[in-house]
């Protein structure tokens, strides 16, 4: 019994450590008010007079986002 507990501890290790490999959500921070407002219009849209109310810190943009976020890039 002791054994079969070590071995399915074991094996949730192994499980939760390959999941993580997978997902690996890039984040880039330090962008202008007028960088993030480019990154969120897409392609093919122009963006004039962005302004960013808060923190510069707070805001920031994402990559590689598919598996966990459910869309690639924000």
């Amino acid at each position: 019994m002791k054994s079969l507990s070590k071995l399915s501890l074991i094996g949730v290790f192994i499980l939760l450590s390959s999941g993580s490999t997978f997902s690996q959500v890039t984040t880039t921070g330090g962008q202008t008010a007028q960088q993030l407002a480019e990154i969120l219009a897409g392609p093919n849209i122009t963006v004039t007079n962005a302004v960013l109310t808060g923190a510069g810190s707070a805001s920031g943009s994402f990559g590689n986002g598919t598996s966990s976020v459910g869309f690639n890039s924000g």
